[in-house]
């Protein structure tokens, strides 16, 4: 039998190390919104903004502005750009409630 090791979002090999205390956090479902727009290149290169079950699915207007290093250590499972212009962040079943907060930053 022939297994696959697929990389998909949120299994991409990881050789941080991590603190005692960063490993027994325990996350309540808030996110920095702050923080993941400006990773997200700030307001003005927002285009569109939306979500389905477990990403934010948006439209920029400079892809090269997206900081994805700063996106996963903000909460993001995965970052997927699929063309120059349209961009998924994974982040799951909390992404609603963590795109409530990121409209009412950009409004």
């Amino acid at each position: 039998m022939v297994k696959f090791n697929l990389k998909t979002p949120g299994r991409e090999i990881n050789n941080t190390e991590y603190t005692q205390e960063e490993l027994s956090h325990k996350k309540k479902g808030k996110y920095d919104a702050t923080a993941i727009l400006s990773a997200l290149g700030g307001i003005a290169n927002i285009a569109s903004l939306d979500n389905c079950v477990t990403r934010l699915r948006l439209v920029v207007n400079n892809m090269d502005e997206i900081n994805e290093d700063v996106l996963r250590e903000n909460g993001a499972l995965g970052v997927m750009k699929l063309d120059d212009q349209n961009l998924q962040v994974v982040i799951g079943t909390q992404v609603a409630s963590l795109k409530n907060q990121l409209e009412r930053l950009i409004n």
